[in-house]
């Protein structure tokens, strides 16, 4: 009987083995291929296997499943949600069992959703900081069929700089700016058009690093303890800034602060702007070697490239009281004797007139 059995099983094992198979595709087919944003479409497959397959219906471009089965056959027809601009793509059935030596079986075609131009959100930056001579990218990701044509444009009006780049492909557009210098930030438009529509955005390229050194550095109304200083404001890399009274050491051979922060009103890449501040507390008859700073709130910290020099004004001594107390009594002296040199000679000569008149009397 043992026997009998084992025989059964071993013919039963030859069966179906003889049965078994790798995945195969038998029909797939999708329609249309070519339609409007919010339109359907029809997707049908007939995937078989033994044992039975694993498979799924999808977009291979995006990753995203229609629908999807473990350890059965399919055989399906799909009518697709209103197709959205993102479902454009190449759709495909595919599928395995444990023998597919290959690796999937797979059928597809592309699809493709007529649509305006709109963005892929996930690979865009609308905010770009750079510094001044570093590059910088404003980058537009986005999906547009028939492809749009693109326009960058500032919104104050102005011409771009002559350095900067513009680079369109299909489903992505760059602004370039190879060496930022201050007149690029600012804001900038972006307008995408094809035959169905046409999409804004807007895009901010913002500074930071060091604020521009302040130039033009003068002085004037030197006195004994005080200077007025002059200066031009640079850029401030779009963080307010203040400024500083630098003063050269000697001993260290480096600048030491001696102000507190400054503030100075001011307006960006305006011409002919001064500032000024009055420095208090200098000793007299000494040296000065005065650079201006500027710090912004990234706490970075530029130089002027001038220094003005100069020397405060002797400080006047106070006359020594003895030697005030002699002047005054020597002016007194002088003078008791001034108006006894007067009167004397007053006297001689009414005494001289009184002589002549009593001599002509006689």
């Amino acid at each position: 009987m043992d026997r009998i059995h084992l025989v059964i099983l071993i013919l039963a094992g030859l069966f179906l083995l003889a049965r078994s198979d790798a995945a195969r595709i038998l029909h797939f087919n999708i329609t249309p291929t070519l339609l409007m944003e919010n339109d359907t479409f029809n997707i049908s497959c007939n995937l078989q296997a033994n044992p039975p397959p694993t498979w799924s219906i999808r977009n291979r471009d995006t990753g995203l499943v229609f629908m999807s089965a473990y350890g059965q056959g399919a055989d399906a027809l799909l009518t697709s949600p209103p197709a959205l601009c993102e479902y454009t793509g190449y759709w495909e059935c595919t599928g395995y069992n444990n023998l597919s030596e290959h690796g999937n079986v797979t059928q597809g075609n592309d699809v493709t959703i007529l649509c305006s131009p709109r963005p892929v959100y996930q690979g865009n930056n609308f905010t770009v900081k750079s510094e001044v001579g570093q590059a910088a990218y404003l980058v537009m990701h986005l999906i547009s069929h028939p492809v749009s044509t693109y326009r960058w444009s500032r919104d104050d009006g102005s011409n771009f700089t002559d350095d900067v780049i513009q680079h369109d492909y299909d489903n992505k557009t760059i602004l370039e700016f190879p060496s930022v210098s201050i007149y690029d930030f600012g804001v900038y438009t972006l307008t995408m058009t094809n035959i169905y529509g046409s999409y804004t955005s807007k895009y901010q390229l913002t500074a930071t690093g060091k604020p521009e050194p302040p130039t033009d550095v003068k002085y004037r109304d030197v006195t004994e303890h005080d200077v007025t200083l002059s200066w031009t404001p640079g850029y401030d890399m779009g963080s307010k800034q203040y400024f500083l009274v630098m003063m050269f050491m000697n001993e260290t051979k480096l600048y030491l602060q001696i102000s507190s922060e400054i503030y100075c009103p001011y307006k960006n890449l305006q011409p002919n702007q001064t500032c000024t501040h009055t420095q208090e507390n200098l000793n007299g008859n000494s040296h000065y070697n005065l650079k201006i700073a500027a710090k912004n709130d990234y706490r970075y910290v530029s130089f002027s490239n001038e220094s003005v020099e100069f020397t405060t004004k002797v400080h006047p001594t106070k006359p020594d009281s003895n030697y005030l107390r002699e002047v005054i009594i020597g002016i007194t002296i002088g003078g008791i004797c001034f108006v006894c040199i007067v009167a004397a000679i007053v006297f001689f000569q009414k005494k001289r007139r009184l002589s002549s008149y009593i001599s002509i009397a006689s």
